[in-house]
């Protein structure tokens, strides 16, 4: 995180991990397609985030041929209302009953503004989503907690010594200016990068 960090982060950049991954293959183990390649296509629909390079993303059904980028993870808030049965993995997540309190990221949309969220600690599953739900966010998604928790922005920094092979660098900024080279996703391919 902190070579990315060095090369591509500033004032306008937030620097998250992604969608949960196989520690075995490294690959995610939900909807991903970056840059026109479908990574990853589970056999289910589920909402998530999408965007072509240079466009505001969009909460939409995955997956989508409308878009060159997309990803999910565990959908907590698919449609303005607190999804009942949530995908938890017990692992990671715990019971409702007996819920994993840890570190916990997450990406949505508030409104018409996307909106990112980390909390460091003491946050259940059930808790991030009440707590997004009561702070107006109309769709919302967390990204991978606990031990994969990294997130960096020009005031904030939470690391990870875990290696993680999904990044999520977002460029905050004028819908309408051109996006520099230095703002540019830097792989042809991108394998580690989601931009």
């Amino acid at each position: 995180m902190r070579t990315l960090w060095s090369k591509y982060g500033g004032p306008n950049k937030i620097l998250m991990n992604g969608p949960f991954f196989s520690f075995s293959t490294y690959k995610p183990m939900v909807h991903m397609k970056i840059n026109g390649k479908v990574i990853y296509k589970p056999a289910y629909k589920e909402y998530g985030i999408a965007w072509n390079e240079g466009e505001t993303p969009v909460w939409t059904l995955l997956p989508t041929d409308k878009y060159d980028n997309y990803f999910t993870n565990t959908v907590v808030i698919p449609n303005g209302q607190k999804r009942v049965n949530l995908s938890s993995h017990v692992d990671a997540d715990g019971t409702k009953s007996r819920p994993r309190y840890t570190s916990r990221p997450a990406f949505g949309f508030k409104g018409n503004n996307f909106m990112t969220y980390m909390k460091s600690s003491g946050l259940s599953l059930w808790g991030l989503q009440d707590l997004l739900y009561r702070s107006g966010w109309k769709y919302a998604l967390v990204g991978d907690g606990g031990g994969s928790t990294a997130y960096r922005d020009s005031k904030t920094e939470y690391y990870t010594s875990r290696k993680i092979p999904y990044w999520i660098l977002i460029t905050i900024g004028d819908n309408n200016k051109e996006l520099t080279s230095s703002d540019k996703c830097p792989y042809k391919e991108p394998t580690i990068l989601i931009e």
